[in-house]
């Protein structure tokens, strides 16, 4: 979201954050009034920004060899809305790929990474362009398809008919195509379904809104810049989502029955039911709260062992030794005992080039009674093949 003198403009990544979490979009629409402090990007963010950078420069160098015309629409304008004149007049000349095309028809603006010329007529002629985005993923998320269907319906707008495929190029390499007509009508709603909850958060007030709603941990939370502000409000609040391996659904129906913090389930009766919670899955919770809570008010981790299971906690005898060892042993309890021969291995990957590489391979052993660490570097995959070999 961006406020130009009274007005805001909403591009992809707004659609996109709203489909993720509306508490987002809520937290970014007070932003624009009450400006607050983000959250750092974490280095590997920067990383991954950057490879994602360079995995769209390689596949430019490879449109550009197969494109008779080309344009970078960056170059053109500086401003956004020369960008958005360049993009119209080389769509108009007809240009084979343009790079970084930008588009805005208020309140939307949008930049494509390509729009490649296919011979579909439109009001340009007898051609029309699609859209191909990179990304940085192996594989396709709907997130993306979102963004691309939001560039297409801008793109419509310029050439009168929207584009039959969009396309995306994956970190691997390999391009998938989607046709849009199978997406439109869940964009739209989706689109619908945004400008009525901006809609609504202005005509409620937008600090009120924003106070109002209710964040829930999901996928974007590690890189959402109010990630910080969510986790203190969780603390403070005492929320039921620091309640280890709960559901949202629980939440829910937990709030439901006026159980809104972790103090409030871990101080349950015994007997209490929760509607639409089994009672062995609520008396997990409700455990799992108390042994939280009591953590939080001592100030001390606590731990309480699952006492081993005997055959005679089954529902019939075992009949060979094996089937006492899987029967009387969880855990940790199905190790062999120590041993001062023991070896302790571990491998630390790193992601970020292709195909990974695993970087270190390390042994912890006792040598004399004394520990050691031995480590096994590897910064190439020449020599990661050594030391695994080593």
């Amino acid at each position: 979201m961006q406020k130009i003198g009274s007005h805001i403009v909403y591009s992809a990544s707004d659609l996109v954050h709203f489909m993720e979490c509306q508490h987002l979009s809520a937290l970014d629409r007070l932003h624009l009034e009450q400006p607050m402090e983000k959250a750092e990007d974490s280095e590997e963010a920067a990383i991954i920004q950057n490879r994602g950078f360079a995995h769209e420069a390689a596949y430019l160098e490879k449109a550009k060899a197969v494109a008779d015309t080309f344009i970078d629409i960056v170059q053109v304008g500086k401003t956004r809305d020369k960008r958005v004149e360049a993009t119209i007049q080389a769509m108009e000349q007809g240009i084979d790929l343009i790079f970084q095309a930008a588009f805005y028809e208020a309140p939307l603006v949008g930049y494509a990474d390509f729009l490649v010329k296919v011979d579909t007529p439109s009001k340009l002629g007898n051609y029309s362009y699609e859209i191909i985005d990179t990304k940085l993923s192996k594989t396709t998320r709907a997130k993306f398809i979102i963004q691309l269907a939001f560039y297409a319906d801008l793109l419509a707008r310029v050439q009168g008919r929207a584009p039959i495929q969009v396309h995306i190029v994956l970190g691997n390499g390999n391009k998938e195509s989607f046709h849009l007509d199978d997406y439109r009508y869940y964009y739209q709603h989706l689109k619908h379904r945004f400008f009525e909850f901006i809609q609504q958060n202005e005509q409620r007030g937008i600090k009120r809104a924003a106070n109002e709603s209710t964040p829930f941990p999901c996928d974007k939370c590690s890189l959402c810049h109010w990630r910080e502000r969510c986790n203190a409000w969780w603390d403070e609040t005492d929320h039921l989502v620091r309640v280890a391996n709960i559901q949202k659904t629980h939440i829910h129906k937990l709030n439901a029955a006026g159980i809104n913090t972790i103090e409030a389930l871990a101080k349950l009766p015994p007997n209490k039911r929760v509607a639409k919670i089994p009672a062995p899955v609520l008396a997990r919770l409700q455990h799992q709260a108390s042994l939280q809570h009591r953590a939080k008010v001592s100030g001390k981790r606590i731990v309480e062992l699952i006492p081993p299971q005997t055959p005679e906690d089954g529902n019939s005898k075992p009949k060979d030794l094996d089937a006492i060892t899987e029967i009387g042993s969880r855990g940790f309890a199905r190790m062999p005992p120590p041993s001062p021969h023991d070896l302790f291995f571990d491998m630390e990957g790193y992601p970020h080039v292709e195909d990974g590489l695993e970087y270190l391979f390390g042994l912890y052993y006792l040598e004399k009674g004394k520990p050691v660490f031995k480590a096994f570097w590897a910064h190439s995959r020449a020599e990661e093949r050594v030391a695994f070999e080593q």
